[in-house]
């Protein structure tokens, strides 16, 4: 619905665009008129030269860049009458240029517009490929055809089968008809809009000495710029706009699982944390059983056992024994025990007895491989 909405306001505003440009496209047919369907000239930024006021006609040439190809028609034209020169586009190894030679009476009466472009030029567009089309208005009638060309009606050619075939057109094809400046207005302002960039290059002000700075019709410019300017910021606002609220709406869509994919990954951290603590201290932790084991094999040998410490990964005895070499013998055939070694030297007290301290490491027991495998 949005996209609709914003699709509205765009083609109002192209519509609003439009309309306000047309009031500077002049058409310079009998009378002027712009294709706001307004009677005279308003400052025309363009000025569609009606067919009545040009002769026409094409040549073909070799490919050539267009800058040379300028070069080549600029020697051609050299002292002919104003003249403007289209080239069109390639077609294999040639091109096809049109020429529209401006009636001597119609250069004097031409206003200060940026462009002058051909009345049959702007509606070929208008016309399908294989068609033409049968123009009158104003009491001026010609023929128009899908490649451009056209063909005042008049003497030998006034009857459409032999126009149709002098130009190579199905005579059993009808043409479209195309009667009263009204319907040439609907058609034009429909055409301009299709008018190639490199056509408008090429149909600048044949006039240039009389186009300067002192005669630009400066507030009709500067409107019609302020215009687009305000109108690109507009399309891109509403773009912008447009862009963000579909945005908006995946995002209000997507929330949920969002949400859900939050809540999963605090949890897999939770958990991850509750692991690691765990294991440390699982891998810290003593053997207490493996430590009374040896305390009390000691005291069934007859041996008393003073203090019992665990320092640097090792457990160390302190007691007396009938034989303290007994002792180390016992603890040293139990499989947990490692290096089992007297630390000081065995010392007789007055009992007989023999003071002794020893100790010995414990073995990793099978979870603490395995642990340390993973």
């Amino acid at each position: 619905m949005k996209h609709a909405a914003t699709q509205t306001i765009l083609q109002r505003i192209a519509a609003s665009l439009v309309n306000r440009l047309s009031r500077y496209v002049t058409w310079h047919g009998k009378a002027d008129r712009n294709l706001a369907n307004e009677s005279g000239r308003f400052f025309p930024l363009v000025l569609i030269l009606g067919r009545e006021h040009y002769k026409e006609r094409r040549k073909t040439y070799p490919t050539l860049r267009r800058r040379d190809l300028q070069k080549v028609l600029r020697q051609e034209l050299a002292g002919e009458p104003l003249t403007l020169s289209v080239p069109g586009p390639v077609r294999g190894d040639s091109r096809e240029v049109s020429f529209y030679r401006l009636e001597q009476g119609v250069i004097e009466s031409l206003p200060r517009s940026l462009f002058v472009i051909p009345e049959s030029l702007v509606l070929s567009s208008q016309v399908s490929e294989d068609g033409w089309a049968d123009v009158e208005r104003e009491d001026y009638r010609y023929f128009l055809f899908g490649d451009g060309s056209s063909q005042p009606a008049g003497g030998a050619l006034a009857r459409r089968e032999l126009v149709a075939l002098a130009s190579g057109v199905d005579p059993d094809l009808p043409p479209d008809e195309w009667r009263g400046s009204a319907e040439l207005l609907g058609h034009m302002r429909r055409a301009l809009l299709k008018v190639p960039g490199l056509t408008w290059w090429s149909c600048r002000n044949p006039l240039p000495h009389r186009f300067g700075l002192d005669t630009v019709a400066w507030k009709p410019v500067a409107v019609t710029a302020a215009l687009v300017l305000f109108g690109y910021l507009v399309v891109s606002s509403l773009y912008l706009q447009a862009s963000l609220g579909l945005r908006s709406d995946d995002l209000d869509t997507l929330e949920p699982e969002i949400q859900e994919g939050l809540v999963a990954d605090e949890e897999a951290r939770d958990l991850t944390a509750r692991r690691n603590a765990l294991a440390e201290l699982w891998g810290s932790r003593a053997d207490t059983q493996a430590l009374w084991q040896s305390v009390a094999l000691a005291l069934q040998n007859r041996a008393s056992v003073n203090q019992v410490e665990m320092r640097d990964g090792r457990v160390r005895l302190y007691g007396e024994a009938a034989d303290a070499a007994e002792i180390l013998t016992l603890l040293a055939a139990v499989p947990n025990f490692k290096d089992v070694t007297f630390d000081s030297a065995v010392r007789s007290g007055r009992s007989g007895r023999q003071n002794f301290t020893l100790s010995f490491a414990l073995a990793e027991s099978a979870a603490d491989n395995e642990q340390a495998d993973e």
